[in-house]
């Protein structure tokens, strides 16, 4: 369990900014769904900027050499859980859109 918010933080750029690359490499690949796919690129963008509020307002009640409160913690753990499943979510959206273009 994290214990900082900074790791959890690196984790919800990674995470998201993966699906924002696979967004653009979408919309590279098919143009034709170039409004999906940007779609989901503003989404994750979107997430990323929500859930790193999220983590200033528990590094707001870190004080430094004291370790967080159980609490915090714990909340600490429901973001990087919500950001793992967001990144999930909206990557399979875009593999959903990259399936719609299977050719026969």
């Amino acid at each position: 369990m994290p214990s900082t918010p900074a790791p959890v933080r690196r984790a919800v750029h990674v995470l998201l900014n993966d699906v924002v690359l696979a967004g653009f490499q979408l919309s590279l690949d098919l143009p034709e769904f170039e409004a999906e796919a940007n779609s989901i690129i503003r989404e994750a963008t979107a997430s990323i900027e929500s859930l790193c509020a999220e983590l200033d307002v528990v590094d707001a009640h870190q004080i430094p050499g004291v370790p967080l409160a159980p609490e915090w913690k714990s909340e600490l753990r429901r973001i990087s859980e919500v950001a793992q499943a967001r990144s999930l979510e909206l990557l399979g959206q875009l593999q959903a859109i990259r399936a719609l273009n299977v050719t026969d």
